[in-house]
C-alpha cells in the first residue's frame, strides 16, 4: 500500500465535508434606516467634519440593542469604514424617542426611533466621500443595511462674530455632545423630530462684575444685557 493514501483519503473526506457547509448570513433586522438631513463639509480646527443623524426606527415586535454601526464610504466596499461605533459609543451618542405622547423610552422598543449623533472628523487633507453608506448590528446578531446618503457640496463660508462690541459670554458651541446639537424638536404632526440647532452657540453679553442680568436672575426678557442688542448676520469667504 502506498504510504500517501490514507493522507489522500483523508484529504478527500475533510474537502467533501468542507463543500457541503452552507454560509450562515445574519437575519435581517425589522428596523428602518433614514438619514433626514444629509451631511455637508464642514471646516474647523483644520479638519474637514461631517455631522449628521441616523435614524433607526424599531418596526418590529421585540427590542433590540445597537451594538456596533460601520459608516463606510460608498464607492469603497473593500476599504476600512470611514467611522466606526461600538456599543458603548452608541451609548454614549444616541438619544431615544419615543412616539408622541407616550413615555421617555429607555429602550429601543417596537415604534421608538433612535436617533445616532455622527460626528465624523477628517484629516483636511483626506478625499471626502461622494456618498456614505450604513451598517447597523444588533446585540441578537441581526443586522441593517441603508440606503446610500449623498454628502452635499463642501463651501468655504466663514461666518464672523454676530454681536457688537462689549463683553460677551461663548459656550455651548459646536460639539457632539453639546445640549444645542442634542436638541429635539417637534413641529406640527411630524412623526420624525427636527433637530436644527446642530452649530448652534450660545453668545450672552456680560457686565463688568460678570453678571449676565440685570436682577441677577433673568426672569424677564428685558432684565438681560444681551437683550436688544444688534445682532448682524455678516460673513466672509475664504
Amino acid at each position: 500500500m502506498s504510504p500517501t493514501r490514507p493522507q489522500t483519503l483523508a484529504f478527500a473526506v475533510c474537502c467533501t465535508v468542507t463543500a457541503g457547509l452552507s454560509v450562515v448570513r445574519p437575519a435581517p433586522a425589522p428596523v428602518a434606516l433614514a438619514v433626514p438631513a444629509s451631511p455637508a463639509p464642514v471646516r474647523a480646527a483644520g479638519r474637514v467634519n461631517l455631522v449628521y443623524e441616523l435614524h433607526v426606527a424599531d418596526s418590529g415586535s421585540h427590542p433590540l440593542r445597537l451594538e456596533r454601526l460601520d459608516v463606510r464610504d460608498a464607492d469603497q466596499h473593500n476599504a476600512s469604514p470611514v467611522a466606526t461605533y461600538g456599543r458603548s459609543d452608541l451609548e454614549r451618542d444616541t438619544k431615544l424617542i419615543a412616539p408622541r405622547g407616550a413615555p421617555p423610552p429607555k429602550a429601543l422598543t417596537p415604534g421608538v426611533r433612535a436617533v445616532i449623533y455622527i460626528w465624523i472628523a477628517l484629516d483636511s487633507a483626506t478625499a471626502v466621500p461622494r456618498a456614505l453608506t450604513h451598517h447597523v448590528t444588533f446585540a441578537d446578531g441581526s443586522t441593517a443595511d441603508g440606503a446610500q446618503v449623498i454628502v452635499g457640496a463642501s463651501t468655504e463660508l466663514v461666518l464672523a462674530s454676530p454681536v457688537g462690541a462689549g463683553d460677551w459670554w461663548i459656550g455651548l458651541g459646536p460639539s457632539n455632545t453639546s445640549e444645542h446639537r442634542r436638541a429635539v424638536i417637534r413641529v406640527g404632526e411630524d412623526t420624525v423630530p427636527h433637530l436644527a440647532q446642530r452649530f448652534a452657540i450660545d453668545w450672552v453679553k456680560m457686565d463688568s462684575s460678570g453678571e449676565y442680568a440685570r436682577d441677577h436672575r433673568g426672569r424677564r426678557n428685558a432684565d438681560w444685557y444681551g437683550y436688544g442688542q444688534p445682532c448682524s448676520q455678516s460673513r466672509t469667504r475664504e
